[in-house]
């Protein structure tokens, strides 16, 4: 053994140092608390407009024609080459 006879006073001094050490080791090892300066608002859920149920077939408006006869022409139209 190392040593065979140590003194009170060499134990309690051992004593100390090991409960410093392991309440050194859990205050590094403990993670960081929020404090009400770093913690931040808490985020809103996002709200979304309400949703409708889609129209029948026979009740939804036509589609206007994607024609492109008769449509007037561009005044600054690029030349074409």
């Amino acid at each position: 053994m190392f040593w065979t006879r140590p003194s009170g006073m060499v134990v309690v001094g051992v004593a100390i140092a090991a409960v410093v050490v392991l309440a050194l080791l859990e205050f590094l090892a403990a993670p960081p608390r929020p404090t009400p300066a770093t913690a931040g608002p808490v985020p809103a859920r996002p709200t979304l407009p309400r949703q409708r149920p889609p129209e029948p077939a026979d009740q939804a408006e036509p589609a206007a024609p994607a024609t492109t006869e008769g449509a007037p022409e561009p005044e600054h139209a690029p030349e074409q080459r």
